[in-house]
C-alpha cells in the first residue's frame, strides 16, 4: 500500500496491521469524536445567550433573502466573494 493511501480499518483489523499514520488517524478521530460528544452534552447545561432577544426586522429580511437566493441557486462562491472584496490579491 502506498504511503499516502488510507487503509480501510474494520473492527477485525489487527493493531499489528496498522501503520503509525493509521494509528495517529484513529486516535485523532476518536479524540475529535469524544470532544464533540462532550461539548454537545455540555451545551445542554449552558444558557442560551439569545433567549430573551428578538431578531431585528432588517436581519430577518436578510435571512429570508439569503434562503431565497440559496433556493434559487444564486449564492456566490468563496472565490467570487473574495474577488469582489479584493481579498484575492
Amino acid at each position: 500500500m502506498a504511503t499516502n493511501e488510507k487503509m480501510k480499518i474494520t473492527p477485525e483489523t489487527k493493531l499489528s496491521e496498522l501503520t503509525v499514520g493509521d494509528l495517529q488517524r484513529l486516535i485523532g478521530e476518536a479524540t475529535q469524536k469524544a470532544m464533540y460528544d462532550l461539548l454537545w452534552e455540555l451545551e445542554a447545561y449552558l444558557p442560551d445567550p439569545d433567549e430573551s432577544k428578538e431578531l431585528k426586522p432588517e436581519f430577518a429580511q436578510k435571512l429570508r433573502e439569503f434562503i431565497d437566493n440559496k433556493d434559487r441557486g444564486e449564492l456566490k462562491t468563496l472565490d467570487e466573494v473574495s474577488r469582489k472584496l479584493g481579498l484575492d490579491e
